[in-house]
């Protein structure tokens, strides 16, 4: 018999939750051991990250403020020193690498994990803001997924949504008579923390209402469905997550 519960996120707590599942993917795991993955520094990227190094012994002084490039945050308000993104060849961590290194190198067998800006929820599409001229990032990673065949995963929460197709967001903001970034849709699976709670407990979750104050801005609350057992474990892990 199925039951049901409610469950609230932070953005962050969701981002932890994401990586989670990220890192316990079995092609992520290969890619680790036996070709190369690469975290392509995000916020979100930041959480997975942090696993992996964790999990290869070598986190020691990895700082999540500094992994990010370009974030959407307060005026006044500067990143950490940039470390490069997390590159993992063959269990061995790259340390001071970017994508930029190796991006014409990768193909198939590879991993990379590159976050999003824009999310369809409906669909799955996601986008990313671009405000290189040559397409940063993402070009390397677009080049190496659809040219080469290397795996293109988005881990981006639901805070991402947008309220309109993909395809009409990206030609406003790609209009020549629009300032600002542009926006390029990205070929990649997504992954949110629906997907997240898919994997790591088997139980399926709808995104139900959203937002909250004094630091739960964003907060997303969803309508959480598994057998008792199933939200038995959601609840602990909600805990965890929660702190």
């Amino acid at each position: 018999m199925k039951h049901s519960m409610q469950l609230i996120l932070t953005p962050d707590q969701g981002k932890e939750l994401i990586a989670r599942a990220v890192v316990a993917r079995e092609d992520v795991q290969t890619a680790m051991k036996e070709n190369r993955l690469v975290v392509v520094a995000g916020t979100t990227n930041a959480h997975v990250a942090r696993l992996v190094l964790e999990q290869l012994g070598c986190a020691e002084g990895f700082c999540a403020d500094g992994f990010m490039r370009g974030a959407v945050k307060p005026a006044g308000k500067n990143a950490g020193e940039f470390i490069g993104d997390v590159i993992i060849e063959k269990g061995v961590y790259l340390k001071g690498k970017t994508i930029a290194d190796i991006g014409d190198t990768l193909g198939h067998g590879d991993v990379i994990l590159k976050g999003a800006n824009a999310l369809d929820l409906a669909t799955g599409e996601t986008a990313v803001l671009i405000g290189s001229p040559v397409l940063g990032t993402a070009g390397f990673a677009l080049r190496a997924a659809v040219g080469r065949k290397a795996k293109l995963l988005v881990p981006v929460g639901v805070e991402k949504r947008i309220g309109t197709t993909m395809a009409k967001a990206a030609a406003l903001a790609n209009d020549p008579g629009h300032a600002g970034p542009g926006l390029l849709p990205l070929p990649g699976e997504a992954l949110t923390e629906i997907d997240a709670l898919k994997a790591l407990l088997g139980v399926q979750a709808t995104l139900m209402a959203a937002g909250g104050i004094w630091g739960c801005e964003g907060a997303a609350v969803f309508a959480v469905e598994g057998t008792e057992e199933q939200l038995a474990a959601c609840r602990a892990l909600a805990k965890e997550l929660q702190g």
